[in-house]
């Protein structure tokens, strides 16, 4: 079966979303594939989301906060969530 892909927003992607993401990677990863962005990103990820999510600030998948506008054309470009 495959995975159906989430993609959590907010404004900065440097908290809320990125908890988002990490929580439903953790509880709902079997089915999902949680993703994070922001229509403003602050340009990294604030250290106490990544202390709650259980992440190390060197974690590469939560170097930098992403924009929305960069998740949206690697789904468009890798096909991502398309089957």
């Amino acid at each position: 079966m495959s995975k159906h892909n989430i993609l959590f927003i907010c404004t900065g992607n440097s908290i809320r979303s990125v908890l988002a993401e990490a929580i439903a990677n953790q509880t709902v990863g079997h089915r999902f594939r949680a993703y994070s962005a922001g229509s403003h990103p602050s340009g990294r990820v604030h250290p106490e989301a990544l202390a709650r999510a259980g992440r190390d600030e060197r974690a590469a998948e939560f170097d930098r906060s992403d924009h929305l506008v960069e998740i949206l054309l690697v789904e468009e470009v890798l096909g991502i969530g398309k089957q």
